[in-house]
């Protein structure tokens, strides 16, 4: 084995309607100005493709 990591790693979950496959971005603020955001991290998950995307919508759809 060899070679360069992937760019993007799905992250897979099951779910009542089936497998939703995501992908993350992470942000840090490494030096802020205000000490109430010092070491904050954002994550957000996107999904990684449109049956993903379509599937999320109809679960959100559901807790409404």
């Amino acid at each position: 084995m060899g070679g360069d990591p992937p760019i993007v790693v799905p992250f897979r979950m099951s779910t009542p309607l089936g497998e939703v496959a995501m992908f993350t971005t992470l942000t840090t603020f490494g030096t802020p100005l205000d000490v109430t955001v010092d070491e904050l991290a954002l994550e957000m998950f996107s999904p990684a493709d449109d049956r993903s995307a379509a599937t999320l919508r109809e679960l959100a759809g559901a807790t409404a």
